[in-house]
């Protein structure tokens, strides 16, 4: 019997693209994209998302879009495998021969089909790191959206578009929010925080109704 993972590992909703699962309301809508495993060691998307499969199963309108970004590296449960594919997404590393490389272009007809988008990490290195953001550029979109996310930090950079080469990058150099959500060190993640953090993101959206549980109120940083 194959796990929830190797279920959506092996879906091809989007653009048969191997990866890419959809929810659709059949109503008008924005379509949401939640992005897993961009780094392959970091899998606790999974655990939340199998969790909430019959919440996304009842969508009041638009689309949810899921997508396994790194197939390979989740195979192996390392961060990567040539290099690292949230740094790919610049017109010189796009173009390049890394496995990343090859998957993010396989993946750009899918980003784009997507309005806005939340990438699902954690964080591997730093026992005790507390749920925060990142958003490159912090554009007034982007803004708007974190402050709907329960979480400790909520960190800027202010240069966007290729300035990391990031899957944020990618849809703000769009005019699209898209935000990266750490939801903590990955062997203790808070996974019903991180839930509500992606129903929060989801009502935001307007894929499902609003969230009756008020975010905690973030520290804001700008590096």
């Amino acid at each position: 019997m194959q796990t929830f993972l190797e279920q959506l590992a092996a879906s091809r909703d989007v653009k048969d693209v191997s990866g890419t699962k959809i929810f659709d309301s059949g109503l008008e809508g924005k379509t949401a994209g939640l992005m897993c495993v961009t780094h392959g060691n970091e899998q606790c998307s999974f655990r939340a998302l199998e969790q909430m499969i019959g919440e996304l199963q009842k969508l009041v309108r638009g689309k949810v879009i899921i997508t396994v970004n790194n197939i390979l590296a989740v195979e192996q449960d390392t961060r990567f495998i040539e290099e690292d594919f949230n740094r790919v997404f610049s017109p010189q590393r796009l173009s390049g021969t890394s496995v990343e490389a090859a998957r993010a272009r396989e993946l750009l007809p899918v980003f784009d089909e997507m309005d806005i988008a939340l990438d699902l990490h954690s964080v591997r290195s730093i026992p005790g790191s507390p749920p925060f953001t990142v958003m490159p550029g912090g554009t007034l979109e982007q803004k708007r959206l974190a402050r709907e996310l329960s979480v400790d930090y909520q960190v800027i950079f202010p240069r966007f578009v290729n300035g990391t080469g990031s899957t944020s990058d990618y849809f703000v150099g769009r005019n699209k929010a898209c935000l990266t959500l750490e939801s903590g060190y990955e062997p203790t993640v808070d996974i019903e925080r991180m839930k509500n953090n992606i129903r929060r993101y989801l009502a935001y959206a307007g894929v499902i109704e609003s969230v009756n549980i008020p975010p905690k109120e973030a520290e804001w940083l700008e590096l």
